[in-house]
């Protein structure tokens, strides 16, 4: 059974927008945004596919799973401890850093 002339072009149009979508550079609004208000050069706004952009994300995720939280979570465990030292009276001593 063949398909109706108007579904074929509406399947072939489809077929393209998702080609350019995939294969073409894929603006991002966030980086557009920074670049408007001057914060960025065009050099620095995102230069990938779509599937590129996706990819990036999802390595950031992963770097922020793999190291950002445990550092976030050892620091609220630390304010933790000095707020409860500090309930008890106890001086608590600045670190180091």
């Amino acid at each position: 059974m063949a398909l109706p002339k108007a579904r074929q072009e509406d399947l072939a149009n489809k077929i393209d927008d998702i080609h350019h979508e995939l294969t073409h550079r894929f603006d991002s609004r966030y980086d557009l945004r920074r670049l408007k208000a001057g914060e960025i050069t065009e050099s620095h706004v995102f230069d990938e596919t779509l599937v590129g952009y996706a990819l990036e994300d999802d390595a950031k995720l992963e770097d922020v799973h793999a190291n950002k939280l445990p550092e976030i979570l050892t620091a609220i465990g630390e304010l933790k401890q000095d707020v409860a030292e500090i309930k008890r009276g106890q001086e608590v001593k600045p670190d180091d850093e």
